[in-house]
């Protein structure tokens, strides 16, 4: 009678080794998707680098299904290269070849990218410590799941339809959706109104033109000031309608400063963290949500 041999169950890594490849890991990926979203920023395609602006998602925030479309590709791809990186380190210690995708997935849905020092830029609402902490615990459960995976020309035909899907959505967004703004202050406070002021740049490579901006469920008049004049007591007098105003295709294109008056009289105190841009560019005319760190509106006395 033959017995049958079994093969001995691989040793995981050890928690230590897991926590240096996940370090390592993230450096790799810091190193190579520069190589990849730097040239986007080049062309034109804005991509988010700083922090301090609600809501979730990267390289924009998700307002939608075309935005979300637009983040998945670049959260997969910067999660492939951190896996490929996690699992080179691992692979010396397991001696075998762990599949990428769990811990891709995980670090797109965490937001494990490493360019930029963005909160909240997965799909998921984490801080840091606990996203660094599911990917080491992911890591080192995946790196004994040996890959099974063999590529087929369907699946690999399939693969490249989904990536060219994604790039389109990815490039398309960006290059609609060019404005940013930068922090945004409550300049007054009288007479039952406040005065909140935002500046918008255009971050692309198009000139864009300002149809309207508003605040979202609030009744606000929105208008730029003339020549950078600034006098928030007096928005009336020293200001035009945006209508018209353009901003140019250079990274220090500014608006200048745009007064929105709103009500503030109680029970109204609110927290106001965007605005809805109506914008033409490129031939097109649609609507942009412009997020900026939050600004408090009180009540007025």
């Amino acid at each position: 009678m033959t017995a049958l041999a079994t093969r001995a169950p691989l040793a995981r890594p050890t928690l230590v080794q897991s926590f240096w490849a996940v370090v390592g890991g993230s450096l790799f990926a810091w190193l190579g998707s520069l190589l990849v979203f730097l040239p986007l920023e080049l062309i034109g395609v804005p991509i988010q680098f700083t922090d301090g602006t609600t809501g979730l998602g990267w390289p924009y925030r998700i307002e939608g299904p075309w935005s979300l479309a637009a983040d998945v590709g670049p959260l997969l791809l910067a999660g492939y290269v951190f896996a490929f990186g996690v699992g080179s380190f691992l692979q010396r210690h397991t001696d075998i070849a762990a599949p990428l995708t769990p811990l891709a997935v995980a670090a797109a849905a965490l937001g494990w990218v490493m360019i930029g020092n963005v909160s909240h830029s997965g799909l998921l609402e984490v801080s840091g410590l606990a996203a660094f902490i599911a990917l080491v615990v992911v890591a080192r459960e995946a790196s004994v799941r040996e890959g099974r995976w063999r590529w087929t020309r369907p699946w690999a035909l399939l693969t490249l339809i989904a990536g060219l899907g994604l790039t389109a959505a990815t490039l398309s967004y960006g290059f609609l959706h060019p404005l940013s703004a930068g922090t945004a202050e409550l300049s007054s406070l009288k007479d039952g109104r406040a005065n909140v002021t935002v500046y918008l740049h255009n971050d692309g490579r198009a000139d864009v033109q300002l149809v309207d901006v508003t605040l979202p469920d609030v009744n606000a008049v929105a208008k730029v000031y003339r020549d950078g004049e600034y006098a928030p007591g007096d928005l009336d007098s020293l200001s035009v309608p945006i209508d018209g105003l353009v901003l140019k295709r250079d990274v220090s294109s500014s608006s200048g400063p745009i007064g929105l008056t709103l009500p503030a009289r109680c029970p109204s105190s609110r927290t106001l963290d965007r605005v809805v841009v109506r914008l033409r560019v490129h031939g097109r005319t649609l609507d942009q949500v412009v997020r900026f760190p939050p600004v408090a509106v009180g009540c007025a006395g």
